[in-house]
């Protein structure tokens, strides 16, 4: 054999070779974009069941709060004056931190009011709602619409989105 004839030998090796790594390489590749697609597949199917499992808690939340008794408040018909908050000696006020135990506040009351607008002597309260909290659990519910003295209250009623009652 002669000098060149075994420099192409080795040179048609060589290609061969590297044929071969670069399809092998090829391979690899596409396994691990398949093994990457499978992982976001099932990242994606996790995340479809998580949402699923909180949306059925939530509606069955929404269907526990059905069930908690409506309370109705009776008025006497007397106006009362205006008064300060700090009237109410029974309020106390505790400090709350990341630390403080959440089974020592598992009885509270939420309140929410909607009104005319944010000045207290300006604008009038529109509605009140009050939801009583036991254990953790809604135990009653109260709501009620108040109509303020105003002229323009049918147009905030609008504006609100409460055309049952504009």
């Amino acid at each position: 054999m002669t000098k060149d004839s075994l420099c192409m030998k080795c040179n048609r090796e060589v290609e061969r070779q590297k044929k071969e790594e670069e399809k092998a390489l090829k391979i690899k590749m596409q396994e691990m974009a398949e093994k990457r697609r499978a992982e976001e597949e099932a990242e994606r199917q996790e995340h479809a069941a998580l949402r699923k499992e909180e949306w059925n808690q939530r509606r069955a939340g929404i269907a526990a709060f059905d069930d908690v008794p409506r309370v109705q408040i009776g008025t006497d018909g007397k106006k009362q004056k205006a008064q300060a908050v700090s009237f109410l000696k029974e309020l106390s006020y505790s400090r709350v931190t990341a630390k403080s135990d959440p089974a020592k506040f598992g009885d509270f009351v939420v309140l929410d009011t909607e009104t005319t607008g944010l000045s207290c002597t300006k604008d009038a309260v529109l509605e009140v709602a009050a939801i009583k909290v036991k254990g953790y659990k809604f135990v009653e519910v109260f709501h009620t619409m108040i109509t303020p003295p105003r002229r323009n209250f049918r147009r905030i009623l609008r504006v609100k989105q409460c055309p049952s009652m504009a």
